[in-house]
């Protein structure tokens, strides 16, 4: 789901945080949007063994940024 809502939206390449993921006004109304951190990371890491996704660390799990790829 977040992939596909990447795609759709031409995010590809751009670095997001698991706090817009989750909170972002550009999530409403997707699944995935108010999960907490800690689920929204372990798909993030799905998406990072799949070479989809690209893993940045911050000082949290919410600091935490993501870069998806095609």
């Amino acid at each position: 789901m977040i992939h596909q809502w990447a795609s759709e939206r031409g995010l590809f390449n751009s670095v997001l945080t698991v706090f817009e993921l989750a909170n972002g006004d550009d999530t409403v109304g997707q699944e995935f949007h108010g999960l907490d951190a800690a689920t929204l990371r372990r798909a993030l890491d799905v998406l990072q063994s799949q070479g989809k996704a690209q893993l940045f660390v911050g000082t949290s799990d919410e600091d935490l940024g993501v870069k998806l790829f095609a």
